[in-house]
């Protein structure tokens, strides 16, 4: 079976955010479907900061998470903040493989 994610998206037009809370299994296939929305969410809501949130995504791929840090940085910054929550690394290693990537500094780490 091919891992999905779902996405719920929030929108607070008062505060001008937009967030795409993701559950699932983020892996290397999937995480561009997170750039489209991310997109779309610029589309509609130009100014808002966007928050992608893989806090409750499980496993999340380190590699997925380079993919998805290497396309947000591509697209384009005069839109609002793009913002990637992600799960802090597992240290027993047992629930999954766990991101941990430093790249960006638009990470927040939780």
């Amino acid at each position: 079976m091919t891992p999905k994610i779902s996405v719920l998206v929030q929108v607070d037009v008062c505060d001008g955010t937009v967030t795409l809370g993701v559950t699932g299994q983020l892996t290397e296939g999937n995480q561009q479907a997170l750039v489209s929305l991310v997109r779309r969410a610029r589309s509609a809501f130009p100014r808002a900061a966007v928050t992608v949130d893989l806090v409750r995504a499980e496993p999340v791929s380190a590699a997925a998470v380079d993919l998805l840090v290497w396309s947000l940085e591509m697209l384009d910054a005069a839109a609002g903040p793009v913002t990637l929550r992600i799960p802090p690394p597992d240290p027993t290693g047992s629930r999954g493989t766990r991101a941990g990537s430093g790249r960006s500094p638009r990470k927040e780490k939780r």
